[in-house]
């Protein structure tokens, strides 16, 4: 199995680290229709080397607005999401059963505050505060609407412009928002965390 490591660069450059392995998903759920995005590359300016426009090494850099979250829940929501990278999209894998957009973001906010949220996408997007994309920070739900006008897909702002997602095509990966793909599907942001939802009454094991 891949290990992949994911550095998260949060506060005054607090670092994580570690192995990641990938979480089996206990029950199947059927997938949210929408098309695959295609795989996109990109030339590197200085040495006109084709690079990935994703980043599945998980490597992050830059600024994260993160005013409301304490160094621990930083340090735990980081460590979870490790979990989750390389998880191969649900029904993709004959070796684990995988996992979709919004089974991800709900398994990862249940298993960090107790939330209860939606079990799909265009549900999520009714939850929480509304966010305007100027002020998205670490830890929002970011929304797609792919192929119309109804939220299809969704997944985790990480800073730098990054969030991570359930792809159908590789998994969980973390991408760009400003990416000539997602840029042009973008729908809306909402914030959960401290948000005054459901709450399960016991956690899952982190």
């Amino acid at each position: 199995m891949m290990r992949i490591r994911i550095t998260l660069f949060v506060v005054l450059a607090f670092v994580l680290g570690g192995s990641v392995s990938c979480r089996r998903v206990a029950k199947s759920y059927p997938e949210e229709s929408r098309p695959q995005e295609p795989r996109r590359t990109q030339r590197n300016k200085t040495s006109g080397k084709k690079t990935s426009g994703s980043n599945t090494s998980g490597k992050l850099a830059g600024p994260f607005a993160v005013s409301n979250w304490s160094t621990v829940e930083l340090e735990k929501f980081g460590r979870i999401l490790q979990e989750y990278i390389g998880t191969p999209y649900q029904g993709t894998s004959k070796y684990q059963v995988g996992i979709d957009c919004s089974r991800f973001t709900s398994e990862v906010f249940r298993r960090h505050e107790g939330l209860r949220l939606p079990r799909v996408a265009r549900d999520q997007a009714r939850s929480g505060l509304a966010v305007s994309r100027s002020h998205i920070q670490y830890g929002d739900l970011v929304f797609f609407a792919i192929g119309g006008k109804t939220v299809s897909h969704v997944g985790i702002y990480v800073g730098d412009n990054s969030f991570i997602h359930a792809s159908s095509s590789r998994g969980v990966v973390i991408d760009k928002l400003d990416s000539s793909y997602w840029r042009k599907y973008y729908h809306s942001a909402r914030r959960v965390v401290h948000a005054d939802l459901p709450r399960s009454k016991s956690k899952s094991k982190k």
